[in-house]
């Protein structure tokens, strides 16, 4: 990825197990002055096991760039 510097040697792909499962059903929501605005989700969402355990969970609508400096970060 562009903007990305590995300094591990190249690591082979490989196939991971994947689980796809539905979106939880919508929380009530809350009053308005009880929590802060943020912005509305949009889309599915992506979970990352990294290799240390870690787990990532992303929209689907991530810029490709941000998700892997995020991974990069989170997985050193």
């Amino acid at each position: 990825m562009p903007g990305l510097v590995r300094t591990e040697p190249e690591v082979p792909p490989t196939l991971v197990p994947v689980r796809v499962v539905e979106d939880p059903p919508p929380q009530p929501k809350a009053p308005a002055s009880s929590r802060p605005e943020r912005p509305a989700r949009s889309g599915a969402t992506i979970e990352l096991v990294l290799r240390n355990g870690r787990v990532l969970r992303v929209s689907e609508a991530i810029a490709p760039e941000v998700l892997g400096r995020l991974a990069a970060a989170l997985d050193g």
